[in-house]
């Protein structure tokens, strides 16, 4: 009964309210967003499959392989106003926290959010205009820097200006993650994953 409940959230969840960057598709239920990683100087490919998204939110699936079948909560996570990660059994950002984040858009540099929901305080800031290249154009975008109090921690973003969409992360001098591509919205998947999955993001599809 748990896993036809929310299987039935994931396609009457609505979509997230952002229309796409030029020629980019919207990000919706059934995308895929395909990452490049580099690390110590080795690199790997990767995936990423939306399974809902609300006003301000994603709810994303990490997936390495085609093989990959069996999920833990910590495959599952949320971006909220595409900047803000949290997997789903990490605490949720607050109400207000979610209200800000929403807040720095349009983005402007020197704008900041504080955060304290989650393990330690942090910073969200807005850095400097910059470009970034994806699907055959250059898109308008702001770097957007996740400020710890451990600066081993702190990482750097890079965020679109016409939608909010993370499309790259720094996170040390040699470990980055960077969009390859974003493929349309399709039928929303059918569900694998039971409430116990889905930790703490179990309360936005409910909410729905």
């Amino acid at each position: 009964m748990v896993r036809a409940a929310i299987a039935g959230l994931f396609v009457s969840a609505a979509p997230l309210a952002v229309s796409a960057a030029p020629g980019l598709p919207d990000v919706g239920g059934g995308s895929i967003v395909y990452w490049s990683s580099a690390y110590a100087g080795t690199s790997d490919q990767y995936h990423e499959r939306v399974l809902a998204t609300g006003d301000d939110w994603v709810l994303f699936k990490s997936e390495f392989d085609d093989d990959f079948v069996e999920t833990e909560t910590s495959d599952l996570f949320m971006i909220f106003s595409g900047t803000e990660y949290r997997a789903c059994d990490e605490t949720m950002p607050t109400a207000e926290e979610r209200q800000a984040l929403a807040a720095l858009f349009p983005l402007e540099e020197g704008a900041t959010v504080a955060l304290t929901s989650d393990d330690g305080d942090r910073a969200v800031r807005v850095g400097a205009a910059t470009n970034y290249f994806l699907m055959g154009q250059m898109h308008p975008a702001h770097e957007v820097f996740m400020e710890f109090e451990d600066e081993e921690q702190s990482h750097k973003l890079v965020v679109l200006d016409e939608k909010p969409f993370t499309v790259a992360i720094d996170w040390a001098e040699t470990s980055s993650d960077r969009v390859m591509s974003i493929t349309s919205p399709k039928e929303a998947p059918r569900s694998g994953q039971t409430a116990e999955d889905l930790g703490n993001c179990a309360a936005f599809l409910t909410a729905q």
